[in-house]
């Protein structure tokens, strides 16, 4: 194991990993040209390679090393390819000054086919096209690099996300149980017949909480199931003192929800509601569905005084329903908040 480590460190090393190119690379040049010139020397066909890949070799790493990070990467564009320009001209032909200077015949270009004054040409293209490649070598290299962060970022930024929402929707759960467990401790205090009822009711609810509402999408049509199971309950509760009237559309039974999404606007409208002067109590909840837009709207009846309280002070459970809605459906919500001096109302849009 120990080995291994060793191993893929030394694979990882960009310096050998430069090395080991640029030796294999010479290496069967050496190879392409000795063969077709035997009677020359090992030697001198490996300073004739050298030589013809010098240019490239000094422009790739002016470029890499010094151009790229220095200029390139820092915005100064136009300078960079002058600079680069400039470079390539005065490398290509110190090279070839080079080979006009040392024309002896054991080091000039050993290649009989090749005329010298083709070399400045085949330096040229040569130096041209080796400086291109690698240019885009590095960039491939950084483009990945950065998708890896990015890809690194986001599944970090998905799992705190994650971690967020499951403590958000945690807070539910005992906060619904405890309202439940008070309206029928409430109930059995009064020995009331409904208790038992209620004890039904609140186990269909808690089985929902604890099975369907762990996914992070739920089928809307469970979602109704749960809501109208809440408000029987809330309605037993309540013996019927309130105007209680729930709507929804058959055209919404296609859409997932996040779960228990609405829960808290319920639960609230239901602890807040009274009877303002010459009316009866009402609450009155609304799901519809519009150009694939989930219109959710609720209002309960308030004198004046409970409806300012209840704006103000409507408690973690919509502080937490606004949070979900922040991450789950990022700029596809719009949630509205009103109370006059005889109601309170909720208008929930949500883009699905």
């Amino acid at each position: 194991m120990q080995y291994s480590k060793h191993f893929i460190r030394l694979i990882n090393n960009r310096i050998l990993q430069h090395l080991l190119f640029w030796g294999f690379f010479l290496f069967l040049e050496t190879l392409h040209i000795y063969d077709k010139t035997s009677e020359v020397s090992m030697l001198s066909v490996l300073l004739s390679v050298i030589s013809k890949f010098s240019s490239a070799i000094i422009l790739i790493y002016l470029n890499l090393l010094i151009f790229i990070p220095y200029l390139l990467e820092k915005n100064k564009t136009l300078f960079y390819i002058i600079t680069i320009v400039s470079s390539y001209f005065i490398v290509v032909y110190s090279v070839y000054g080079f080979h006009l200077l040392f024309s002896l015949e054991r080091f000039t270009f050993i290649e009989d086919h090749i005329e010298r004054p083709k070399l400045l040409a085949m330096l040229f293209g040569l130096t041209f096209l080796l400086t291109t490649l690698s240019s885009l070598v590095h960039f491939a290299k950084r483009w990945i690099k950065l998708k890896d962060v990015e890809l690194d970022f986001k599944e970090e930024q998905r799992q705190r996300l994650e971690a967020e929402l499951k403590t958000l929707k945690a807070q539910i759960n005992p906060h619904f149980l405890f309202n439940s467990l008070n309206n029928i401790y409430s109930l059995s205090l009064d020995k009331s017949d409904l208790a038992p009822e209620m004890i039904l009711k609140l186990s269909d609810l808690m089985s929902y909480i604890i099975y369907d509402a762990r996914e992070e999408f739920v089928p809307l049509k469970k979602e109704l199931g749960f809501i109208e199971n809440h408000i029987d309950l809330e309605r037993i509760r309540i013996n019927n003192r309130v105007n209680v009237k729930f709507e929804n559309d058959e055209s919404l039974l296609r859409y997932n929800i996040a779960p228990l999404l609405f829960t808290p606007f319920i639960e609230n409208a239901f602890k807040y509601v009274s009877t303002p002067e010459n009316q009866k109590a009402f609450i009155n909840i609304k799901l519809s569905e519009n150009q694939y837009e989930l219109h959710f709207f609720i209002e309960n009846s308030a004198e004046e005084e409970l409806a300012t309280f209840e704006h103000n002070n409507h408690g973690i459970g919509i502080e937490n329903v606004k949070k979900r809605l922040e991450l789950i459906y990022p700029n596809k919500h719009k949630l509205d908040i009103e109370h006059s001096s005889t109601k309170f109302s909720i208008n929930l849009k949500i883009k699905i």
